[in-house]
């Protein structure tokens, strides 16, 4: 017992601190929830810019992402993250993309509450769909 007490209190506080960096829920893990994120902004971007310029109508798929907030907050969050990769030393930015996202996913969602006067209300309600997608990515990307 004495020997096993010892060598817990032995570990440097430095590896006691230490986050471990993401988990997974099944198959569900942060890389898939971005790569499933990166998927519908690039249907965002590609149906506006199909209507837009190639005179292309509304399809279902196109109708769909644009009828809700969420889906143009995902394009934004992408573009974001792609021109970040972009302009600090093209293609490698040092920072890993999948806590970029989240957190840019979590001030969007503060920035919700901050905008409705801190009524938490209206994350489960108007903004239901980003309080989700915030509150998935924050827990598979930080716990």
């Amino acid at each position: 017992m004495s020997f096993a007490l010892v060598s817990i209190l032995s570990v440097p506080a430095t590896n006691l601190m230490a986050l471990r960096g993401g988990m997974a829920l099944g198959p569900l893990d942060s890389d898939l929830a971005g790569s499933v994120l990166k998927v519908a902004a690039a249907i965002t971007v590609t149906g506006g810019l199909a209507e837009k310029y190639a005179d292309l109508g509304d399809t279902a798929l196109s109708s769909f992402v644009k009828s809700d907030g969420v889906f143009a907050t995902n394009a934004l969050i992408a573009l974001i993250t792609y021109a970040t990769n972009g302009l600090v030393s093209m293609g490698d930015s040092g920072m890993d993309v999948a806590q970029l996202t989240a957190c840019l996913w979590l001030a969007s969602a503060f920035l919700n509450l901050k905008s409705n006067n801190f009524d938490f209300a209206t994350l489960w309600g108007s903004q239901l769909g980003e309080t989700i997608v915030a509150l998935v990515l924050g827990v598979l990307t930080f716990a």
